[in-house]
């Protein structure tokens, strides 16, 4: 059985002990000591939006989003890497798996997606809405999360860097095993 599993996903940048603001409170008259202040992060510091899929044991290349999403971004991805990388991966009518967040589903995607079915590059999956617990993928992002805020990376770009390193380093028999975990009915 081949399944492709499709989903963006957000990765903020975001030290897990500043998790909340420090205020300093100086005398008038006295000097702030910089050394004594504790930085923290606005606004989630940053990140990193991804694009990404696996086929049973596989995972394509990582794709790194640039800027807001919205579903000509969301469009411009089908084009250029769902498809291509779901090819790559299975060939022709494999099974595309994606979340119905309102930018997958805009006419304009709904079209790419049901031409592409029509033309019989890939079946689209029946998927519920709101259902990540479901999703095989978002296992992989959240293992990715913890990997990552592990080493605690100071800047985008290192986040990025991380995650790519341990994108590729996903062990295969992990990816089946969140395959296999699926409910039958989905397949169908």
């Amino acid at each position: 059985m081949d399944i492709r599993t499709v989903e963006i996903c957000p990765f903020g940048l975001m030290t897990p002990n500043l998790r909340f603001l420090v205020f300093v409170r100086c005398r008038v008259g006295e000097q702030m000591i910089f050394a004594c202040v504790v930085p923290s992060v606005k606004h989630g510091g940053g990140g990193v939006m991804l694009w990404g899929c696996f086929d049973g044991d596989t995972v394509c290349d990582l794709f790194r989003i640039q800027g807001t999403l919205n579903q000509h971004g969301y469009h411009s991805i089908l084009q250029r890497y769902a498809r291509p990388s779901g090819l790559r991966l299975v060939g022709l009518s494999f099974v595309f798996q994606h979340d119905n967040v309102p930018k997958y589903t805009s006419r304009l995607c709904k079209g790419c997606l049901n031409k592409n079915e029509s033309d019989g590059v890939f079946h689209q999956m029946t998927w519920p809405p709101q259902s990540p617990d479901l999703n095989p993928i978002e296992m992989v992002w959240d293992g990715l999360d913890h990997r990552v805020k592990e080493k605690q990376p100071t800047s985008a770009q290192h986040m990025w860097k991380l995650l790519q390193d341990y994108w590729k380093s996903i062990p295969s028999d992990y990816l089946m095993k969140l395959v296999e975990r699926m409910p039958r009915e989905y397949f169908e």
